[in-house]
């Protein structure tokens, strides 16, 4: 029975080509010389001709000079389609531009999300729970085109682009901030929580948070910071670290005793410092030589006092709310620690004093 599969085989492969395959299992030296071992090679087409068209096989497409824009050839090029990889092209250019301005960007972590792992078409392989850096999924992204490395960077780093109508960026633009730069003592805070995305929603400053642990860190940059140094380290040191030598602005929100001649070595001439916690001392001689201005916020004065600007308080609660309506600010609680009682407020007071929490610590109902 063998021998005769053997010559049925024989018959139908060719003895060349048999012993091929006995090489290929045994190992014994029996290949042909490289002149049987070619003789059915693919013959390589000649090359395209360069003085036309390419061969394309996309149903619509374009080739322009990018240095003057004009067309050169194009298939149905102005035919309505859908954008496709262009998406994902500009996905991968709006997570390059952040990255250019914090490099640090490329290594932070994600968690791949079901959304991410159900969206259809071509795929990066990766599987609901797992955990890559953005650099990883940018070579899922570019590599494979994954329309669902697409998906997850967009949930990841979408927040640090809000859409904005041009009567939004008109706004933006006078009411200033390009070029200049604020830091934000204790960003991954309640307050700081907030004037993140306010600084990034209503002006044009490039703003740095300062958080000293990881989760912290990647608090602040979801909420829209530029950059983030680490307050547990000289601020200058983490400044010069971003590439920055001194900031125009500074919202001291914690701390500010033990930060306070770091911040002021930090600060340009003539720049500015905002304070809203209590000191048991603030030499403000220290402010003369650079002329640094001082601002200190509380924000029950206007009520206090009953000042001429009182109805102001109401007003900017009211462009808070209409900005939560629009998307444009998220909310910034991160612990709910559910009903007010004894226990609980026990439990808030310790995770505030701890210097561990992050955004605001909730209490709701009795």
């Amino acid at each position: 029975m063998h021998h005769t599969l053997f010559a049925a085989a024989l018959r139908w492969l060719g003895k060349s080509s048999w012993a091929a395959m006995v090489v290929m299992a045994t190992g014994l030296a029996l290949l042909p010389g490289p002149v049987w071992a070619q003789q059915d090679a693919t013959r390589l087409a000649p090359p395209e001709e360069l003085t036309g068209p390419p061969l394309v096989t996309c149903k619509a497409w374009a080739i322009a000079d990018g240095r003057t824009g004009k067309l050169l050839f194009g298939h149905n090029e102005d035919k309505q389609l859908d954008n496709a990889s262009t998406t994902k092209v500009m996905t991968i250019h709006l997570v390059l531009k952040l990255a250019d301005a914090d490099p640090a960007v490329l290594d932070e972590t994600l968690t791949f999300s079901k959304r991410a792992d159900e969206t259809g078409g071509s795929t990066a392989g990766v599987k609901t729970g797992e955990s890559l850096t953005v650099r990883e999924l940018l070579y899922g992204l570019m590599l494979p085109s994954g329309n669902d490395a697409s998906v997850a960077l967009a949930e990841h780093l979408g927040g640090r682009f809000p859409a904005l109508s041009e009567t939004e960026k008109q706004a933006i633009a006078k009411a200033g901030g390009a070029g200049q730069t604020l830091l934000i003592v204790g960003g991954a805070g309640g307050v700081g929580s907030i004037l993140i995305q306010l600084a990034r929603q209503l002006t044009q400053l490039h703003v740095i948070a300062t958080a000293s642990r990881p989760e912290t860190r990647q608090w602040c940059l979801d909420l829209g910071a530029h950059a983030v140094i680490d307050h547990s380290q000289p601020l200058s040191t983490g400044l010069l670290a971003a590439g920055i030598d001194q900031v125009d602005f500074v919202a001291a929100l914690t701390q500010t005793e033990r930060h306070y001649d770091q911040i002021i070595e930090s600060l340009k001439p003539q720049g500015a410092l905002a304070v809203i916690d209590d000191m048991d001392v603030l030499d403000a001689m220290k402010l003369k030589n650079k002329s640094i201005s001082l601002h200190w916020e509380l924000m029950f004065t206007r009520s206090l006092y009953q000042t001429p600007d009182m109805a102001e308080q109401g007003r900017l609660l009211a462009e808070v709310a209409e900005l939560v309506d629009a998307g444009r600010i998220r909310s910034t609680v991160s612990s709910n620690l559910g009903r007010i009682n004894a226990e609980n407020l026990r439990r808030a007071h310790a995770l505030i004093e701890s210097g561990t929490a992050r955004g605001k610590v909730v209490l709701a109902g009795f």
